[in-house]
């Protein structure tokens, strides 16, 4: 986190204790959590579109799958990736927890999309959901 801000600040001349936040809005650049997510994100897409890393694809399931239900019975929540429960905090942070829930948050329609598309709208998305929030 501090490294972007430093760099924000560089890029504008302010100073140390300067807030950034503006200036980060301004250079249109993610803050360093939606970061970790759009890098998770990307490579959850590719993974499933292209079923590598064997070891990554291995360990994705939807619900239905970890359920053990049919997936031509299934509902249209079964069709989410499975997020195993995690037992401590830092399980929370562990791939095959963190990238299937924030798959799973996105619009339904984002998901969808070619692995080209995805990286682009993926950033648009995580930027609009950024500026709302500050």
């Amino acid at each position: 986190m501090r490294g972007l801000n430093y760099a924000a600040e560089v890029i504008f001349g302010r100073k140390k204790y300067d807030h950034v936040s503006d200036l980060m809005c301004q250079l249109r650049w993610l803050s360093a959590e939606n970061l970790v997510t759009y890098h998770s994100l990307c490579l959850l897409h590719k993974v499933r579109c292209h079923a590598e890393p064997e070891v990554l694809a291995g360990s994705l399931a939807t619900v239905a799958e970890a359920r053990g239900r049919d997936a031509a019975v299934s509902t249209g929540q079964d069709t989410l990736l499975h997020a195993p429960r995690p037992r401590t905090e830092m399980g929370k942070r562990r791939f095959t927890c963190r990238a299937p829930t924030a798959l799973n948050s996105l619009p339904s329609d984002l998901s969808r999309l070619p692995p080209g598309a995805f990286g682009q709208r993926l950033r648009r998305h995580l930027l609009e959901e950024q500026s709302t929030s500050n």
